[in-house]
């Protein structure tokens, strides 16, 4: 009986974690954004290769640069599920 009651607290604790954990991964980016806007160098322009390594180092996402005369840098964080 000892036995079955540890277990049984072991995967519950462990579960609990699990959706602790993927509570807290969803909170990283406000109101579930898939893309968030990073600053651009002290020119005002966007970078393309700066903007992309910024949006990976920060988030391990995507960066590219958009807007009139591409002076946003954009990070897509956003995954698709695999099939």
């Amino acid at each position: 009986m000892r036995n079955s009651f540890q277990l049984l607290f072991t995967v519950l604790t462990i579960f609990i974690v699990c959706v602790l954990v993927s509570e807290a991964w969803k909170g990283q980016l406000p109101n579930g954004q898939c893309s968030l806007s990073l600053p651009v160098g002290p020119n005002g322009k966007c970078v393309s290769k700066d903007c992309d390594s910024s949006c990976q180092h920060k988030y391990k996402g995507r960066g590219s640069c958009h807007g009139h005369d591409f002076n946003v840098c954009i990070c897509f964080v956003c995954r698709l599920p695999r099939s």
